[in-house]
């Protein structure tokens, strides 16, 4: 495993509910306010899953996933709203976007007012909250998962993930056409918080 960022990094190929677990040395190494998620998977077709096949998620700050046919984005982000962890959540479920069977390129952005969802380089759907200023995400977060929802929680991928990566503001439409190219925006890697391959 190589490293960035203080983060472990790997290649990790998923069946079920078993994926690789980052444990978490700060509440949100993310970024307060912006974020982004990026990751190449290749679901398998025709699993019968009831549940979404995660690909990245944290618990009370982020899930980025697959539905259960493995061809809509789900993207969502809870927002700090109160004390404690009191939150409310931004959420994004697509049509039919990705082929099973096939490398897709999915990503999460989030600005302090916009969620947006893309696969393979298209915009595929957004979800703002109504407030007039910034709301930060969650600082109720705990450990990060690949490919699997967490120890609890009944959402694992089966298939193949890799070029996972974590960025502490809203990279661009251009930026993630670059990262779907192969190419790191070399303007904005202050912002990458983990890389794994």
């Amino acid at each position: 495993l190589g490293c960035i960022g203080g983060v472990a990094c790997g290649s990790p190929s998923i069946t079920g509910n078993h994926g690789v677990t980052v444990p978490s040395t700060d509440p949100n190494p993310l970024g307060a306010e912006h974020l982004t998620v990026v990751a190449w998977v290749n679901p398998t077709p025709g699993d019968g899953l009831t549940d979404k096949r995660a690909l990245v998620h944290r618990p009370w700050l982020m899930n980025l996933s697959l539905d259960p046919s493995g061809q809509g984005v789900h993207a969502s982000i809870r927002l700090e709203t109160g004390e404690g962890c009191d939150t409310e959540t931004l959420t994004i479920d697509t049509a039919a976007v990705i082929t099973p069977g096939t490398w897709s390129f999915v990503a999460m952005t989030y600005d302090g007012w916009t969620l947006r969802a893309y696969a393979d380089g298209l915009e595929v759907g957004t979800a703002s909250h109504e407030g007039a200023d910034a709301i930060p995400m969650s600082d109720c977060a705990y450990d990060l998962h690949l490919g699997f929802g967490g120890p609890e929680e009944d959402m694992g991928l089966l298939g193949s993930l890799r070029g996972v990566s974590y960025w502490s503001d809203a990279l661009s439409a251009d930026d993630l056409s670059a990262l779907a190219e192969g190419l790191v925006p070399t303007d904005r890697v202050d912002a990458l918080r983990g890389w794994w391959e």
